[in-house]
This record gives structure tokens, sequence and C-alpha cells, in this order.
């Protein structure tokens, strides 16, 4: 019988004689960075161009809870993991406990800390199809970051045994890659440039994208690359609106397109259509 964990001090008895860790009062903040799906573990494997770990694990097995005691919480695993996108794939979803993050109560497994029971429940079936997984718990699956599989483990480890399985899968798979760490900076400048180009903030975007764009990856420098064209296109649009404003007979038209040739020239650099912009602005300053 396992335990199920309530927002009390008060803990209940395991069968098995093996005991899942006390929740903390708050949230372990350093812990190992586990996927919140599978889909996403997959995506983020290839940008990162990391190998990924799947942790197939059950309950009422003694070698499970104790690699989830022992392995996962050392700090020796948690620095190694962040080279890797990890997967906790465990069906059952009985240990939750509430936790407190920046102040709020939230349910968080607490074997897995930093995501729901939901997720790893989630996450069990789709890799478990894809690799023909064994019922056996612990079951381990190394992927490359195009999720083919690289090698099979069955039993617990300790943690020096672990990480040397580990060390040879990286040796594995060469080229530049994005910590996971960096990878939530990546997260958040990919948002922060969607949002501001939807809301034609086109400074503060082109900033996010390239700061995008110097990230160790290539697929990422690629997303950078790609959000920056999108940006340039926006300003191509607003270059023919200036175009056609200038080329009136209309004073007043004349100066709001050389208004808007400065406003491109200004908010789009260091794009090529800001260099044309502030060409143009500068040869209808000069007529009279």
């Amino acid at each position: 019988m396992n335990r199920r964990w309530m927002f009390v001090s008060v803990l209940a008895l395991l069968a098995s004689g093996a005991q899942d860790p006390e929740a903390k009062k708050e949230y372990a903040k350093d812990g190992v960075l586990w996927a919140a799906s599978w889909k996403e573990a997959q995506e983020e494997a290839f940008f990162r161009n990391v190998p990924i770990y799947i942790a197939f694990h059950k309950d009422e097995s003694d070698p499970c809870l104790e690699m989830a005691n022992t392995v996962y919480p050392d700090k020796k695993f948690i620095e190694a993991s962040r080279m890797w996108v990890n997967v906790a794939a465990h069906r059952v979803t009985s240990h939750s406990v509430d936790v407190m993050i920046k102040g709020k109560k939230v349910s968080l497994c607490s074997r897995y800390w930093n995501i729901p029971c939901a997720t790893h429940s989630m996450c069990y079936e789709p890799p478990k199809r894809k690799y023909g997984v064994l019922d056996e718990c612990p079951f381990r699956i190394f992927a490359d970051p195009e999720s083919k599989e690289l090698a099979r483990e069955l039993g617990a480890k300790s943690v020096d045994e672990l990480l040397q399985a580990m060390a040879k899968i990286q040796e594995r798979v060469p080229g530049a890659k994005i910590t996971g760490p960096e990878w939530i900076q990546v997260q958040k400048l990919r948002g922060d440039g969607e949002k501001l180009l939807a809301d034609k903030e086109w400074a503060k975007a082109i900033d996010a994208y390239t700061r995008l764009g110097k990230f160790a990856t290539e697929k990422v420098k690629l997303m950078g690359e790609d959000g920056l064209e999108r940006v340039g296109k926006e300003g191509e649009k607003l270059y023919v609106d200036a175009i056609q404003l200038a080329q009136s007979e209309d004073k007043k038209k004349i100066d709001e397109g050389v208004k808007l040739f400065r406003k491109i020239a200004k908010e789009f650099k260091p794009l090529p259509v800001a260099k044309k912009a502030d060409e143009q602005a500068k040869a209808y300053s000069k007529r009279p």
C-alpha cells in the first residue's frame, strides 16, 4: 500500500517498508527538471540537442522508490540531469503533496518534485508504446535528440552507476548543447517574442529574437532568425505604406510618410528595412 500525501505533518505507514520523502514546506527549486509532457520532451531534446532519459517506475516496488528517494534528489545526478531531457513515466497518481511556491499552495508529486502526478502519469503510455517497454520496473530508456533509442536498462542503479551509463550515452550525441536552465530562458524569449510581435512592439520583439540567436544550438539560432524574418516582413509592410504616403502630392501625407520612415528606422534596427527607411527619410527631408 502506498503512502497518500496530505498537507499535514502526520505520515501514514507503507506496507512495503519503503517511504516517500517528507513533503517540504517550500518547493525544492533546484531539483531535476522533469518534462511537462512527452510531446514537449521530444521537442525540447530536438532543439537543445541533448539525449532523453526516460525513467519507468511503478508503485509497490521498493527498487523504484529507492531510486526516487536516493538517486533523483542527489546533487550529482541533478547536476548531470541539466544536460538531458528527463521524463518521469509513472502511471499511478497517488503521491501528491501540497507545497508552497512563491507563497501559493499547489499540489505536486512528492517523488518527482517539479511536476504534478498527472504529468508523470500521462508520460507513461506514449513512450511505453514507442519503445516497447517491459512491465518490470525500474526500467530506463536512453534516447537521442530525435527520440531514437540508444540503450535500455532494467533494475535499480546507484547514483554513480547511473551517471556512468549516462556519460557513455552523452558521448554518442555530438555537437553544441543547451542546458535545462538555458532552455527555460529560450522558452521565455520565444514566448515574449511572439507576444511582442503580436502587440507590434517591434524593437522589443527584435531584441528577444536576437537574444535567441545567441544560444549554442543551430536549431535555436534558426528559431531566432525566423522571428527576426517575421518582424522584418512587418517592417516591409510599413515601408510600403510610407512610400505611398511620401509619393503623394499632398504635403501633409508626405510629412506623414517621412515620419513613418523615421519610425521604421528607429524601431526596426538592425534589420535591413531600417536602413532603407533611414535613407528614404533623409532623402525626402532634403527635398524643397
